[in-house]
């Protein structure tokens, strides 16, 4: 496994962390059910927030602070997982290119020896 692949697990264990850590506060603290607490934690840590579940006003330090850490720390994940899938798309190219440029020399040789299968038939 190499170091971007390392680095997209952490970021998607970080990122179940968040959503958990969110889940459970929430639940506990306002009282809510495990779904519409995963869904407050979700859309508001995304910064989609539909406003449609709002938590109380006892609880908006809390909620500022958790949305801080937890939006920077989630942006920093879609950007790892966004690194990973260029860096694949990278390596595809690459090995690619190589291949490409294996079979030119292959047929260059050929040519230039003389035994090229193309031009005996």
């Amino acid at each position: 496994m190499n170091r971007d692949d390392r680095y997209m697990l952490y970021a998607l264990a970080a990122f179940a962390g968040i959503l958990a850590f969110g889940t459970v506060s929430y639940s506990w603290l306002e009282g809510w059910s495990l779904l519409d607490s995963l869904y407050f934690t979700l859309f508001s840590v995304l910064t989609i927030g539909f406003g449609d579940i709002v938590p109380s006003p006892e609880n908006r330090l809390f909620t500022a602070v958790f949305l801080l850490v937890c939006a920077t720390m989630s942006i920093a994940c879609v950007g790892v997982v966004g690194n990973w899938v260029l860096s694949r798309i990278q390596r595809r190219s690459a090995a690619r290119r190589a291949r490409l440029s294996e079979d030119r020399v292959r047929r260059a040789k050929r040519l230039l020896s003389g035994s090229d299968e193309d031009s005996e038939e």
